[in-house]
């Protein structure tokens, strides 16, 4: 039987879609707020009433939630971190915040930005005594704690700075959170300040994210005349 040949044809459009993400900050501790922001186009042009949902990466990737499209073609999510996610703890965790948008069927996603979350610390110091004699040893003691999940627990094996009389000195934490250094009182009597100060790891400086704590704590004051006056007497009375 002969069969004689045919042919057809359809036009279909590919349509350039484009999913860029913003986010406020890149780093973070558990509870704080984190604002995502993406802007959908489809050929350039805004694209409203887009489904977007919002991820985090770190080898696996762990939904956050889901937001849409405005007549701008921007969607917004503001994400109070947690302490886990999908099972997973996140402080000390090195991630990607991305997000995938939803159009005509197919799923676009956005460029990766970097993002980690750290345990909150705090930092406390003390010394052996008030008041010193110039001249005489101070000494110092620095506690390191982190913040699992509402309980204060010694951080160890971490460098605190400690600074005093102009000196400053780098100390590591032992298994109690405590780091302990001395200095010389100076010859000229007054009030002087202690502060200790501990910079974070996940290459974040204390000032950025936040894990640093200054604390503070006079160590030397003046003599009071009475005290001065009774000195006075006694080297006189033994002459």
């Amino acid at each position: 039987m002969p069969i004689a040949g045919s042919s057809a044809s359809k036009t279909v459009t590919v349509a350039a879609v484009s999913v860029a993400l913003e986010t406020d900050r890149s780093f973070a501790l558990p509870g704080d707020r984190v604002t995502m922001r993406v802007t959908v186009k489809v050929n350039g042009s805004p694209a409203s009433n887009v489904r977007v949902a919002f991820y985090f990466l770190d080898g696996f990737m762990y939904y956050i939630a889901d937001a849409t499209t405005d007549a701008t073609g921007v969607a917004n999510y503001i994400w109070t971190v947690p302490w886990d996610i999908g099972g997973a703890v996140l402080p000390c965790t090195r991630g990607y915040l991305q997000a995938a948008a939803e159009v005509g069927g197919a799923r676009f996603w956005s460029n990766k930005v970097s993002f980690a979350v750290a345990y909150p610390t705090r930092l406390s110091i003390s010394t052996d005594r008030d008041t010193y004699t110039p001249g005489s040893t101070v000494t110092v003691t620095a506690l390191l704690e982190y913040n699992d999940r509402g309980t204060w627990k010694p951080l160890a094996n971490q460098t605190v700075t400690i600074t005093a009389f102009g000196t400053t000195k780098s100390v590591t934490t032992g298994s109690d959170g405590k780091a302990s250094t001395t200095f010389t009182a100076p010859s000229q009597s007054g009030s002087y300040t202690i502060s200790a100060s501990y910079a974070g790891t996940l290459g974040y400086s204390a000032a950025f994210a936040g894990l640093g704590l200054e604390v503070t704590q006079p160590v030397l004051r003046a003599a009071g005349l009475a005290a001065l006056a009774l000195a006075l007497f006694l080297t006189v009375f033994k002459r």
